[in-house]
């Protein structure tokens, strides 16, 4: 009973497929018939290779529609059960398909025609225009001697719009599922879908904020497999710390001795230093306040990576397919330190200001992908998947690091300015040094996201 349903309920479409492609198979033979009859003369040992051009949207409900695309795809089932002609696949002739345009607007010569239609033994073109007209589409065929651009024969006929659009709709999505470059944005709307291979190290109840988005560029080489350029990005808090500014290890300049902070590098006597309301404090010992107070730390870690994919697609209906792939990947990777409360030496005074440092790092790697992708419309696509991605992070020729805040570069641990009492921004303040390999970058991912095809 519930096939008997199914088939009921599909029934008013396999009408509509069957009467188009009757229409379509009509045209196919018109065209073979007049070939025939012109070429009476000629023997028929074997049936003439023939390709299709183009089938041109020659109006907008055409093209909304993709009705054009539509019958393309039933022109090759049609040439294909013909007995005059033999299909040749155009992706096959590309290049040679481009010269044939500009001999049939006259652009090239007789000689180059016959050149054109000596390319794997090709004899024939089909192109043809869809116009709509009233409440039907009308399909008008023309069939092309390559070798001498001639125009053989000329055929038309009326199809109704709404059996020409249930059709188009089917075959659209084929088409641009098979067809086509693709492009996408995706996302990880939570940081539970993303799974850093380094936990964060943190203190006290502070929040690991991690994120990551992405995109990619698609080419579908054929029915089964595509080759797609991903960009993903990625951020993750990988270190937190809290802890009294004069316990921080990487504060080389501050000590229990006043004239440690006092005479920093250009010897200027510090008269005293800013409180955290914004009033300047001139009695009582700077230097005991200012170890007493507390600094709050991130260590961020931005990766952008780009990867070259090579996917197997399997075509699960209409509108889903699901792929796998492998491929390559470069890594930028970017460590990032902010200290909040950091002490800066302004003048003859001392302000704690929010401080960054940042340390740049490339590396190369291998990325994983797997994507469930659900059609919508023939153009339009939800996607669903995951992604591993791997690398590994090459040494510096030449370490160095910047500081946003001020403009600063430095390149040894002993290139500190006096703005930032001797901060060494290759150290943690726990007295770890900041390298390429202090956390990994490797991560897996869930993703949400969406694809247009053009």
């Amino acid at each position: 009973m519930k096939k008997f349903i199914i088939i009921f309920l599909l029934f008013p479409a396999m009408l509509y497929s069957i009467s188009v492609s009757d229409t379509i198979n009509s045209l196919v033979d018109e065209l073979a018939a007049e070939y025939s009859s012109l070429k009476s003369d000629t023997p028929f040992y074997s049936k003439q290779t023939v390709s299709i051009l183009e089938i041109t949207n020659a109006s907008k409900d055409a093209s909304d529609n993709y009705v054009g695309e539509a019958i393309e795809e039933l022109l090759k089932n049609a040439i294909t059960d013909s007995l005059v002609f033999k299909f040749i696949d155009r992706r096959a002739l590309d290049t040679a398909l481009e010269e044939i345009k500009l001999s049939l607007t006259g652009i090239t010569d007789e000689r180059d025609s016959v050149e054109i239609g000596n390319i794997r033994g090709l004899r024939l073109l089909i192109d043809g225009s869809v116009t709509s007209e009233d409440g039907n589409f009308i399909i008008s065929l023309r069939l092309i001697e390559v070798e001498t651009t001639e125009l053989i024969a000329a055929v038309s006929k009326a199809i109704p719009k709404e059996d020409m659009i249930e059709v188009g709709k089917q075959i659209a999505y084929e088409y641009v599922t098979a067809n086509g470059i693709g492009t996408s944005l995706f996302f990880t709307p939570t940081r539970f879908l993303l799974f850093p291979q380094s936990e964060a190290v943190k203190v006290g109840d502070d929040i690991i904020h991690a994120g990551s988005a992405g995109g990619r560029l698609t080419y579908r080489l054929g029915p089964k497999w595509k080759i797609s350029l991903n960009v993903d990005l990625k951020f993750h808090d990988v270190f937190f710390d809290y802890r009294t500014i004069g316990s921080m290890a990487n504060l080389t300049a501050l000590g229990t001795d006043p004239g440690d902070v006092f005479e920093v590098g250009n010897g200027l006597d510090v008269l005293g230093f800013w409180e955290k309301d914004g009033s300047f404090r001139l009695d009582g010992d700077p230097l005991t306040t200012l170890n007493a107070m507390y600094n709050y730390y991130t260590l961020t870690q931005f990766t952008t990576t780009a990867g070259l994919v090579f996917s197997y697609v399997h075509s699960i209906n209409q509108k889903m397919n699901i792929s796998a792939g492998l491929g390559p990947l470069i890594n930028f990777m970017q460590l990032r330190q902010l200290y909040d409360n950091v002490p800066i030496l302004i003048n003859q005074g001392i302000a704690l200001k929010r401080y960054e440092v940042v340390m740049n790092f490339i590396g190369l790697g291998a990325t994983a992908a797997v994507d469930f992708e659900y059609f919508i419309l023939p153009r339009f696509a939800l996607n669903i998947g995951c992604t591993y991605l791997f690398s590994v992070m090459f040494p510096p020729s030449e370490v160095d690091a910047q500081s946003p805040t001020t403009g600063e570069y430095y390149y040894e641990s002993d290139n500190f300015a006096i703005e930032s009492f001797g901060l060494n921004p290759f150290m943690m303040p726990d007295g770890r040094m900041v390298s390429e390999d202090l956390y990994s970058p490797n991560h897996f991912k869930f993703y949400l996201g969406f694809s247009t095809y053009f």
